[in-house]
């Protein structure tokens, strides 16, 4: 038996694990014992991640489909018969997939098509995905299926300091003297994490919990607040107005190094605690005590999820938050910043790489000419300038012809199912990619087998900007391929060369192309426990705190804002924005 070392393919904690392979199957798991996040523990999904590998079910050869989707979707096990589709030659396949392609976007243009890429699959899978999207079907219709749960997180934070991702790492929660956890449930979602807040609150640390739900922390908790669901924004915007009213910051200090402070000193002006007390249904008290205690002290550490994501108001809620990191200067110090708890594994990495719509890697903008006219060298060719549709707006019915999805199971994972499920049997041509025939694959014309993680080599991102390798442990089954060989395989046949033979070829493009993971590379990587980007260069040891020591030396140390043309931290005020589908008599609840 031999161990790989490889990186988890669930959360986006990212923890470090072994493969045990034995006859050419992994057989068990072992957490990596110095692994900086794993530390040798792993959660349940962690210690059953191979469990899916020799599933029976897996996809072995390319599928075409044999009959229309409107004549409606038989559901039975891959392993017991395939009524809809018959397996082909991966030739067969591809010509089938690039003359359709090719005929869809000569018949209604470019932007009938779209790319929809996996926050599951590496970062060179991403990478390829969005440059086939970009320079072969010239569209800037790429998003990925992560967008789904964490789309509020990057222009959440970017508005505020340039960089939608976290700003400390997982290991400072543990140093952190308050730690003030809304929208979140790690014990369940990321275990890990729960783990650290928990040793921290046992080494006295304070814990405000804020959560429509009691959630597994609330025990451990110094200061729990229930507040009513979709209250997100008029609660923090209340803490804001406590810590202005109190006099609990430096205000002048404040002024001097952020902008467009009095925007927000007006908008939360009606935000009184009496006011946000009958919005939110969190007392007065409380709402001074939570602004008080998180003020006490430099070392606070914010930590939220899909709970305060996944709403109306997701985005104005990570603005709101990042208001009140900025307004108490918890920015740029040691256990002191913002960190949200991604869901899927590489859900950071996706983006980093461009698998969005408006930035090529790097959070590059394509309206910017520079950036537009260096990936045209790079890549020989010409490229979209039109915006390009989110996830969900490309499974909007009737807005696209032609789909490829990579990774991704949107009938299941989507809201408005029924909607999905329209768009998906109105495209002409759908190509779905991946490792087992999912819900969303079954409405596929053309069905592509796939490398899972332990079959190929490549890179993950997680939640605190670690870029880790994962490792080919052993084959793929049957004909299935890694998804960025099938995409090179796919462009070749479409008349464009992506000439990679390994993701190392493809990291290394990565790097010269993408300031933020210049010096990053496959055989750092090996010497590494991960690097945590920005890394400008190979002599760069990589940042684990951004804007370092911002609020003391504020010119030397605020970096990477000229991005986002932002000079200074900025405040984005934010309103309160009710429900869409408030509770009422009929149904009491909310899902």
């Amino acid at each position: 038996m031999i161990d790989v070392l490889s990186t988890c393919p669930f959360c986006g904690c990212g923890c470090g694990m072994y493969l045990q392979v034995e006859r050419g199957a992994v057989t068990g798991i072992t957490p990596s014992q110095k692994h900086p996040i794993s530390r040798g523990r792993l959660c349940a999904r962690g210690w059953h991640s191979y469990e899916f590998i020799q599933h029976p079910d897996r996809l072995k050869k390319p599928l075409i489909r044999q009959n229309t989707k409107n004549e409606g979707v038989e559901r039975k096990a891959v392993r017991n018969s395939l009524p809809n589709f018959r397996e082909a030659e991966w030739d067969e396949v591809l010509d089938l997939v690039s003359n359709k392609l090719t005929e869809i976007k000569s018949k209604y243009g470019s932007e009938s098509l779209s790319v929809i890429s996996s926050a599951k699959c590496t970062n060179e899978d991403n990478y390829v995905l969005m440059k086939f999207a970009r320079a072969v079907l010239k569209t800037n219709n790429v998003d990925n299926g992560g967008n789904i749960y964490d789309a509020a997180t990057l222009p959440g934070l970017r508005s505020a300091f340039s960089i939608g991702a976290g700003t400390n790492s997982l290991s400072e929660l543990e140093q952190a003297k308050v730690i003030f956890v809304i929208g979140a449930d790690p014990a369940q979602v990321h275990p890990q994490v729960s783990a650290r807040i928990i040793n921290a609150v046992t080494n006295g640390a304070k814990l405000i919990l804020i959560d429509h739900r009691k959630t597994h922390l609330s025990k451990f908790a110094h200061l729990y607040l229930q507040l009513k669901p979709g209250t997100y924004v008029g609660f923090i915007n209340g803490l804001i107005n406590t810590i202005f009213s109190e006099r609990m910051i430096d205000i002048e200090k404040v002024k001097q190094l952020t902008s467009n402070l009095p925007a927000l000193k007006w908008k939360v002006k009606k935000y009184t605690p009496n006011y946000v007390e009958k919005l939110s249904g969190v007392s007065q008290k409380d709402i001074h005590k939570a602004a008080e205690i998180y003020t006490q002290t430099k070392k606070s550490m914010i930590v939220y999820s899909t709970g305060l994501t996944q709403q109306i108001a997701g985005v104005d809620n990570v603005k709101a938050l990042a208001n009140l990191v900025i307004l108490t200067q918890h920015l740029g110090e040691p256990s002191s910043g913002i960190l949200p708890l991604l869901e899927q594994n590489n859900a950071q990495g996706v983006a980093d790489v461009g698998g969005i719509p408006d930035y090529y890697s790097g959070y590059q903008s394509i309206k910017d000419s520079q950036a537009k006219k260096k990936f045209e060298k790079s890549w020989n060719v010409k490229l979209p300038i039109n915006s390009g549709l989110s996830v969900l707006e490309m499974l909007t019915p009737g807005r696209l012809k032609g789909m490829i999805i990579v990774g991704e199971n949107p009938l299941i994972t989507a809201p408005d199912v029924k909607n999905v499920e329209q768009t998906l049997r109105d495209l002409e041509f759908l190509v779905v990619q991946d490792v087992f025939l999912t819900e969303t694959a079954e409405y596929a014309d053309v069905v592509l087998p796939a490398a899972c993680f332990a079959e190929k080599d490549g890179t993950f991102t997680n939640t605190e900007r670690r870029v880790q390798r994962i490792r080919k442990a052993i084959d793929p089954p049957g004909e299935s391929k890694p998804d960025w060989m099938i995409i090179t395989h796919l462009a070749k046949h479409m008349g464009y060369a992506l000439n990679y033979s390994s993701p190392k070829e493809i990291m290394e493009e990565i790097a010269a192309l993408t300031p933020i993971y210049s010096g990053i590379n496959y055989e750092r990587l090996e010497e590494e426990w991960g690097l945590q980007w920005p890394c400008p260069d190979v002599k760069h040891s990589g940042t684990s705190i951004l804007h370092l020591g911002y609020f003391d030396r504020p010119k030397a140390y605020f970096s990477l804002v000229e991005q986002n043309g932002l000079e200074k931290p900025h405040f984005t005020p934010t309103e309160d924005i009710p429900l869409l589908e408030p509770p009422g008599e009929e149904y009491p609840f909310t899902l």
